[in-house]
């Protein structure tokens, strides 16, 4: 398994820096990134962009980088649409670079997104840390998913790979095969349930995780020892696994909260956001998550140059302001009602085995990031006994929800949405 590493100093020099990224090397024709970094501050020159040592790793990363699972969407465009994005993922990935980011993750589940950062970033291969998942399957085909993955990035290592779902030890097995044949450089995992995160932990099969961590997704202590996102954190550091979040801005409700106009309390947020200007509250997200000192970075996702750029802009300084404290605590007070946290604590509960999380997940694509054409795909791939039409409403996923959410009607209203029925349900 990986050597942990005994060094836990935060802030590094110019010196210490390239010496650990050069220890780090294995032996290939890839080459390192390298970034100039101010001695004293730990900053990119004239941009401000801060690094952090990814645990046992000890790469040097950025607070922000780009994920993307959005680009799951390209897949429903149409030809004109579909070059469209193709070129401005590409200078998405070039503006993130050019401002001091320094890794994208991505999945082969996210459509061509894999190919997609070979072609656009090869020239400037020495700048990134290329994020790639594996899917837990068997030894072989994980093998052929990671040969894949290579060959379409135009690259030699995968930086940091990753088992993205419930991982197994055969898998993690198969990954630390491929770190010693020089296929990937680290092992990590991602998945939704922190449960799964601390067995791999505990078992040493990890470098780094990726986690869903954001400002409600502390999981409530429900009646069964759960870990929840906070002790899985606490534990990785002791471990010194790194860790990069997921979903650092929620749901994404805004949009959804836009034509909200019988809720009083929604509509106060919306005019605060319109008052003092809807970046804000994305800054506060991503500064309450940066202020934990078990956290190494946020994997954001980015659409736009723009994004982009007010990303970063909210990473540079880390200071919350009094505006986007009172901001987040308002966007949370709201938003804590109906955010699922996708732990996956309710899915053993079903009777009908609904995979309910996903279902979820697709309604907050449809409702929340406007992802219709997406969601419904999604929704649509899913066999009809596994649908909302088999629930006989005995809400069992709700006695066992950590959240207390209303898991029944979310489902409902999920359903509704994804087949353009209507329900009796207030949406």
């Amino acid at each position: 398994m990986a050597e942990k590493s005994k060094i836990s100093k935060k802030d590094f020099t110019r010196r210490e820096f390239l010496e650990l990224g050069s220890a780090s090397i294995i032996s290939t024709t890839f080459a390192k990134p390298i970034f100039g970094k101010n001695e004293d501050s730990g900053t990119k020159p004239s941009i401000g962009m801060k690094y952090r040592r990814l645990g046992r790793t000890n790469l040097m990363i950025s607070e922000i980088g780009v994920g993307c699972a959005s680009g799951s969407l390209s897949k429903t465009l149409g030809p004109f649409l579909f070059h469209k994005w193709l070129r401005e993922r590409g200078d998405v990935f070039n503006k993130l670079l050019d401002l001091g980011g320094n890794f994208i993750t991505t999945s082969p589940s996210y459509h061509n997104t894999v190919e997609l950062i070979g072609k656009t970033v090869k020239h400037r291969r020495n700048e990134l840390y290329l994020t790639i998942a594996v899917l837990p399957d068997s030894k072989e085909k994980m093998r052929a998913s990671i040969e894949k993955s290579l060959r379409e990035l135009q690259t030699d290592v995968i930086d940091l790979s990753f088992s993205k779902g419930s991982g197994t030890d055969e898998g993690f097995e198969a990954m630390h095969k491929m770190k010693e044949e020089g296929k990937i450089r680290f092992v990590g995992m991602s998945c939704h349930d922190p449960r799964m995160h601390e067995w791999a932990i505990k078992k040493d099969y990890l470098d780094w995780l990726h986690i869903p961590y954001n400002r409600m997704s502390m999981i409530k202590q429900g009646p069964a020892d759960i870990p929840g996102a906070e002790r899985v954190l606490k534990l990785a550091k002791n471990e010194d696994v790194g860790v990069i979040v997921i979903k650092p801005l929620t749901g994404n409700f805004i949009p959804y909260w836009a034509n909200q106009t019988h809720n009083s309390e929604i509509q106060e947020m919306m005019k605060k956001l319109k008052d003092y200007g809807t970046k804000n509250i994305y800054h506060a997200m991503l500064r309450w998550i940066l202020q934990n000192e078990n956290i190494t970075a946020a994997a954001v996702g980015m659409d736009t140059v723009q994004q982009v750029i007010e990303n970063v802009e909210g990473v540079i300084t880390k200071e919350m302001t009094s505006t986007q404290k009172e901001l987040l605590d308002l966007y949370t007070r709201i938003a804590d009602k109906d955010y699922c946290r996708m732990c996956e604590t309710c899915t053993p509960y079903c009777p009908k085995g609904i995979p309910v999380p996903d279902i979820l997940r697709f309604g907050m694509y449809y409702n929340n990031y406007q992802w219709g054409d997406y969601a419904k795909s999604l929704y649509n791939e899913l066999p009809e006994y596994k649908k909302v039409t088999r629930c006989d409403d005995c809400g069992r996923c709700e006695e066992h929800c950590p959240n207390q959410l209303p898991v029944v009607k979310k489902l409902h209203r999920a359903h509704a949405a994804l087949t353009n029925r209507k329900t009796s349900f207030a949406v």
